[in-house]
């Protein structure tokens, strides 16, 4: 059955959770742009192997893994604004 995009909203919001859990709230771009990208980078790469390989299954958590990866550099321009 096709997921929702509250459900699929949902499942990057756990993502981010995990990921702050993982690296803490700073995490892997230390509030650098450039760490940003290349941690956006390494991600997307992951989405174009699973492409090439077909694999649809771990192609959805990768994409999940992407956009968090977004909405975490979002965070991070939000509040070196504030």
């Amino acid at each position: 059955m096709k997921k929702l995009m509250d459900e699929i909203l949902h499942d990057i919001k756990l993502e981010r959770i995990k990921q702050d859990e993982k690296w803490g709230a700073v995490g892997a771009f230390k509030g650098d742009n450039y760490r940003a990208l290349a941690v956006l980078a390494e991600e997307f790469g992951e989405v174009a192997r699973d492409c090439l390989e077909h694999n649809n299954e771990h192609l959805k958590e990768e994409l999940v893994q992407v956009a968090a990866v977004c909405v975490k550099w979002l965070q991070m321009i939000e509040d070196a604004n504030e």
